[in-house]
């Protein structure tokens, strides 16, 4: 009840999935002031994700790498144009999000269950309603390791003549997902997409996508330990600028759950706990010490929640991400008390904390769970060992 002439400003939340797609929903507020009683209202739509849609993918078989592939998205609509489309296949995104609705010169890695590869299409509109169509391709390989090995490289070099991310990005992820057992060429693309990260990443949401979802797809593979942690450093740089950006579209979500997948995989190999090495991408410290990887990895994980933290309103429900070896949760909390210490509870994890804040203020908290203690490799065990992290502004 408001009084006089007071006002309150109070943030609606409503529960995922409650609203059905496309429905009308009018909000009422009652105002009182003595005797007398005031309404208002108003009346929004639930987004209705893009429709009627296909994808064709031609042709509809080839070979790892080797083959050259089209992927064409026709015939979305959507009551809230402009489309984007973002084309991605089981192993890892082949684009990031643009208006252009063909993928031409795509290079496909073999699937999880050879030989069928399911490629998808993820179409939003302006109100970042998303559908998504998916096909199945027939995926080989036919070619022995040393010709797959030049292919990489001339694909490699194509693109960086090219200036051209994607496909660069593309050879990535294809090469790790056919030749993940060989150190030689896991290192040339590794460093590949750290160049390419370095020299070709503009600060816009589209292609820091792209490129977190390709050093995903790197964790997944067998890594030794100077790779493993130029990957860290990459998405180390790569969280970071996310965190400047800011989550501005839809597909920034896809990011933030591909930079925690990574580094909970991280995690589960033990590559952060081997004694650092100098690689040429690591900021070194004052003393010209390349930084040890677990300090890496935590303020990694301080930009992945600054991200998170960025997105709520105060008093909102707690918001997180979760991987196998890493869990996040976040809040923003105002002081709604009249005193005293006020008790936080995170329900995404389980987990809570006690602040006591000043009259007015605003507070965000983040709290991070490892199940692999960052700091110890020796001290892995299956509960999780919580480490809290408390933010004030």
């Amino acid at each position: 009840m408001l009084t006089g002439n007071a006002s309150r400003y109070h943030p609606l939340v409503i529960a995922p999935l409650s609203l059905v797609p496309g429905g009308t929903y009018t909000f009422e507020l009652e105002a009182t002031l003595g005797s007398n009683r005031g309404y208002a209202s108003i009346s929004v739509t639930a987004i209705e994700p893009p429709t009627s849609g296909d994808l064709d993918v031609t042709p509809p078989a080839g070979f790892a790498l080797y083959t050259s592939f089209k992927l064409l998205a026709e015939g979305w609509v959507s009551a809230e144009p402009p489309l984007q489309y973002r084309f991605e296949t089981e192993r890892g995104i082949m684009r990031a999000s643009s208006p252009d609705n063909v993928l031409e010169k795509a290079r496909f890695p073999i699937g999880i269950a050879p030989p069928s590869l399911q490629v998808t299409v993820v179409v939003t509109d302006a109100l970042e309603g998303s559908a998504s169509e998916s096909r199945n391709v027939n995926v080989t390989l036919s070619n022995t390791s040393s010709s797959l090995v030049n292919e990489v490289n001339d694909a490699l070099s194509t693109g960086f003549a090219e200036y051209s991310l994607s496909e660069i990005c593309q050879v990535v992820v294809s090469t790790a997902g056919i030749l993940d057992d060989d150190e030689e060429v896991l290192e040339t693309i590794v460093s590949a997409l750290a160049d390419a990260v370095e020299n070709l990443v503009d600060p816009e949401l589209e292609q820091l996508e792209l490129s977190i979802e390709s050093s995903r797809a790197l964790t997944e593979t067998n890594l030794n330990d100077a790779s493993g942690q130029e990957v860290l450093e990459v998405l180390d740089g790569l969280t970071s600028t996310l965190a400047s950006v800011g989550l501005g579209a839809s597909g920034s979500t896809v990011a933030v759950k591909a930079v925690t997948e990574a580094l909970s995989n991280l995690l589960a190999k033990g590559l952060l706990f081997t004694a650092p090495e100098a690689t040429r991408r690591h900021r070194l410290l004052e003393d010209g010490s390349p930084r040890v990887a677990s300090d890496v990895l935590l303020q990694t994980v301080d930009a992945l929640t600054q991200i998170q933290r960025e997105t709520l309103a105060a008093n909102e429900d707690a918001t997180g991400v979760e991987a196998a070896n890493l869990k996040t949760a976040s809040k923003v909390i105002s002081n709604e008390i009249k005193d005293g210490v006020q008790e936080i509870g995170l329900a995404f994890m389980n987990a809570s904390s006690s602040i006591a804040p000043d009259d007015g203020s605003v507070y965000a908290i983040s709290i991070t769970e490892f199940l692999v203690n960052p700091h110890d490799l020796e001290e892995i065990k299956p509960a999780l060992s919580r480490i809290g992290l408390l933010y004030a502004r």
